[in-house]
């Protein structure tokens, strides 16, 4: 019964580990930027359309909270965005970023709610 049981944990973890990856593979080559954040702000995950759009590496912007690539002058209409996605769970719009090289960026920004501790965007 053991023995059976064993196998049958070994098939769904190998069923779960290709499901992963199939979804990894899906995030990291997607055209536009993926982001994932905390309920703070801060970076969980970001893909390689995100490095490209921003300048930044993956380990840097892992270090980053959505605050740190807002230009002064975008700051408050970016902080509202966030908060919004956090309290109502989506929200859309056009928004300034800064890119490593200094340049300013026009971004579309899609955000949901994924839990109470995390947020996905996608950017155009």
């Amino acid at each position: 019964m053991s023995t059976e049981n064993s196998q049958e944990d070994q098939v769904k973890n190998k069923r779960l580990n290709e499901s992963e990856n199939i979804f990894q593979t899906y995030i990291n080559n997607a055209p536009d930027g993926v982001f994932l954040a905390d309920e703070n702000g801060r970076y969980l995950e970001v893909n390689t359309a995100s490095e490209r759009i921003t300048g930044y590496t993956r380990a840097e912007l892992l270090s980053m909270s959505i605050s740190q690539l807002l230009p002064p002058e975008g700051r408050e209409e970016g902080i509202r965005h966030f908060t919004e996605v956090r309290d109502t769970g989506k929200a859309s719009g056009e928004f300034i970023f800064l890119h490593k090289n200094g340049s300013k960026r026009w971004w579309s920004v899609n955000a949901v709610k994924l839990s109470e501790t995390r947020l996905s965007a996608t950017v155009l």
